[in-house]
């Protein structure tokens, strides 16, 4: 029987830990990479790392971006095909935006040189678009919904809106786009945490807070640092310290309050398993603005694989993620933060609790073999239809 061919757009690939899903899906049909061959991340400039001899092929061109802002929506790829003239596709599945630049590109390019091929796109997207600029979006989008065959949405609140759009429920379903690596994000053993935390300069004792991910306002590092302060300002839980890895606007304000908060800025996200592994318990306070609300929060997935327990505001996706297996917080509310963190601390069998809870809700939700087996029904279906 021969394979369907299908070409897989996206970006997220250069990070090397998120690739888990790809030989999995690459048994059971032809699969191209399109990647660009580097990518701007929150951690730093994301190059091609692709080794020989996986189970799919991989296909790579110079990033293209029109205007001087680089967002993950904004780009294309230098190619006038995609490759989809040599070796037209009979899937075509777009991880990313409606508006996207690469979504119109690769529909563009599907209709030239692979007219029968189906579409299917992953979206993130959990806010209206409004203004002059959701106008011009709204209209690429539009256009879109008329080639696109299925949808995948990475919440519940991002399909509500493709829903509310006009696209009928029954074609889209809902799921992350990348799965956890079990081989890679995972809890270490006490004596290599031990080791790590003497490494990074962090007491054996210490209660380790931890936030992952970009330094930026809508991500409630205000929140955390005051809550921080006042867990430091208790006796009872004046052991805790807080890391913070990534980087961002903040990160200036951040370095102003060492020693009692240490601020690492790793380069890769593929860099960041060690921090992980010292983690006591890790926070993500997002605050939705008009703009933005937290569309998933992998850094949750990736610190319950661990073995860590998590805290999250109730912002966008996060309590859909974290389900029953961490501690959730009104977001803003500096106080039941505070509360959190200080349940955490003084409960060592609420902590292990957590962490059970969270390792096994990854695996049966959001491991690389979950997310894969959900997307190649995606492709048997369109394919058989």
């Amino acid at each position: 029987m021969v394979k369907p061919r299908v070409a897989l757009i996206s970006h997220a690939y250069l990070e090397k830990q998120y690739r888990g899903k790809l030989p999995i899906i690459g048994q059971s049909v032809d699969l191209t990479v399109i990647s660009p061959d580097q990518f701007p991340s929150p951690y730093g400039l994301a190059h091609v790392d692709f080794a020989d001899g996986q189970d799919y092929a991989v296909r790579l061109y110079p990033c293209v971006f029109p205007f001087p802002i680089h967002t993950s929506t904004r780009f294309s790829l230098a190619s006038r095909d995609l490759g989809f003239r040599q070796d037209p596709p009979d899937i075509v599945y777009v991880e990313n935006e409606e508006s996207s630049f690469i979504l119109f590109q690769a529909l563009l390019c599907r209709r030239w040189y692979a007219p029968k091929a189906k579409v299917v796109v992953f979206v993130w997207a959990n806010l209206p678009l409004f203004g002059l600029k959701g106008l011009a979006q709204e209209m690429l989008a539009r256009w879109a919904r008329t080639q696109v065959d299925f949808y995948i949405a990475g919440s519940s609140e991002a399909k509500y809106l493709l829903v509310k759009s006009g696209v009928s429920n029954d074609r889209v379903a809902v799921f992350p786009c990348v799965g956890s690596d079990a081989s890679h994000f995972r809890s270490a053993a006490l004596s290599r945490r031990l080791q790590i935390r003497s490494e990074l300069g962090l007491a054996p004792d210490e209660f380790i807070i931890g936030f992952v991910g970009r330094f930026e306002s809508e991500k409630g590092l205000e929140d955390l640092l005051s809550a921080f302060h006042l867990i430091r300002a208790d006796p009872a839980t004046r052991h805790a310290r807080l890391i913070c890895v990534g980087n961002g606007s903040m990160r200036k304000i951040l370095l102003s309050h060492q020693p009692d908060i240490l601020i690492f800025s790793p380069g890769s996200s593929s860099l960041v398993l060690p921090y992980y592994q010292v983690m006591d318990a890790l926070v993500l306070p997002s605050r939705t603005t008009r703009w933005w609300k937290e569309q998933f929060g992998r850094v949750i997935v990736e610190a319950m694989a661990c073995g860590i327990p998590v805290i999250g505001s109730d912002s966008g996706a996060i309590p859909e993620v974290i389900g029953d297996a961490g501690l959730i917080f009104h977001e803003g509310n500096v106080d039941e933060l505070r509360c959190r963190l200080s349940d955490l601390m003084r409960d060592s069998a609420l902590c292990q609790t957590l962490a059970e809870k969270g390792q096994a809700r990854v695996t049966e939700e959001y491991s690389d073999l979950q997310i894969a087996n959900k997307t190649l029904k995606i492709y048997s279906e369109l394919v058989n239809a």
